[in-house]
């Protein structure tokens, strides 16, 4: 962070410098952190993102003109050539995903979106490599998640429930993160730090402002940057054949097709921060369908086997024993609010 006004001021100029040096016909379009996120993309591989992406939708061993990713040999014709192809398949789906998680911000919900698209993504080992992207998403510190749970809930902030730094429970995407908590008056029936069968009483589900903030610049991003090709057909300057600026027309038209399927989606990843939309949306689910299940909960089997499916299909960022665990508390809830409606 600057240390003063005037540092501050400075860093900005830098970056606005380093952009309109790169590309001054896109920084016209930029506001400062648009241009500021822009140079931090650049920095971790957006040129060999957009490259990569020329392959990714090609199917495996297709010939193209190479770009900063190496887009391998064409169709194998021996059983060692066929070999050596997968081998070369598998190392570019690995690097091609991990760019996703390098550059944050928008690109992993990019790489959920584009590993459900395969009219789009062609290449079917990067296909499978994509759908994992939002699971392999940095978590944040346990002190950042515990000073946000305080601040939004008494329960956390009077020290009744307490966030534990218990690795196994933790889970983050590109909006939020999954973490444990103990009820303190129950977390004598933990065993001490470090073994195995501690168990949290649940856990809760938390969405950072920052992350959110990241992503509103994003699709801004996105959207400038498609009012640059389509006003100009480039993303740039052909001044620079060797760099962003020089992106061949199969590169901007991909690039235009993804930016577009993004900027589509912003209203409902934006809303994907409101947790609460979320969790009333559970909780008036569970009404109708435990008021469906009836008392007993076996008036409707196939319900129940849903709903059991839906829930662990919500929890499974969470782990299968906290999946479980939730089942079960589920349940025991419904019976426990059975018994009260007929007055045991």
């Amino acid at each position: 962070m600057p240390s003063c006004p005037c540092q501050g001021l400075w860093v900005a100029s830098e970056v606005q410098a380093s952009l309109a040096e790169k590309m001054p016909d896109l920084a016209q379009e930029l506001d400062l952190p648009q241009r500021h996120r822009f140079m931090e993309l650049l920095a971790r591989g957006f040129e060999t993102f957009v490259h990569g992406l020329v392959r990714a939708t090609r199917v495996s061993g297709s010939s193209s003109s190479s770009g900063s990713m190496r887009l391998g040999p064409v169709a194998a014709t021996s059983d060692a050539a066929s070999a050596t192809q997968q081998a070369d398949d598998e190392a570019f789906a690995e690097k091609f995903a991990r760019l996703f998680l390098d550059m944050g911000g928008i690109f992993p919900k990019l790489a959920q979106v584009l590993s459900m698209r395969p009219d789009l993504i062609k290449n079917e080992k990067v296909l499978r490599r994509l759908r994992a992207v939002q699971e392999e998403c940095r978590r944040r510190p346990i002190h950042e998640a515990r000073a946000l749970a305080a601040a939004e809930s008494e329960a956390f902030r009077a020290g009744r429930m307490r966030l534990e730094d218990w690795p196994e429970f933790i889970h983050a995407g590109s909006i939020a993160q999954v973490a444990p908590f103990v009820r303190v008056e129950t977390d004598t029936n933990n065993p001490p730090q470090g073994t195995a069968q501690r168990v949290p009483d649940g856990v809760v589900k938390l969405a950072f402002v920052e992350a959110l903030d990241t992503m509103k610049v994003d699709f801004r991003l996105l959207r400038s940057q498609l009012r640059m090709m389509e006003r100009t057909g480039k993303l740039a300057r052909d001044t620079q054949a060797r760099s962003i600026g020089g992106l061949s027309p199969e590169h901007l038209r991909l690039l235009q097709e993804v930016w577009s399927v993004m900027v589509g989606m912003e209203a409902e990843v934006l809303k994907e921060f409101d947790l609460r939309h979320e969790a009333q949306c559970q909780q008036h689910g569970a009404f109708i369908l435990e008021s469906l299940l009836g008392p007993g909960g076996g008036e409707c089997e196939w319900l129940q086997v849903w709903r059991d499916g839906a829930l662990q299909a919500v929890l499974r960022p969470a782990g299968p024993q906290v999946a479980g665990q939730a089942q079960l508390s589920w349940s025991a809830a419904g019976a426990g609010a059975a018994s009260q409606r007929r007055g045991f």
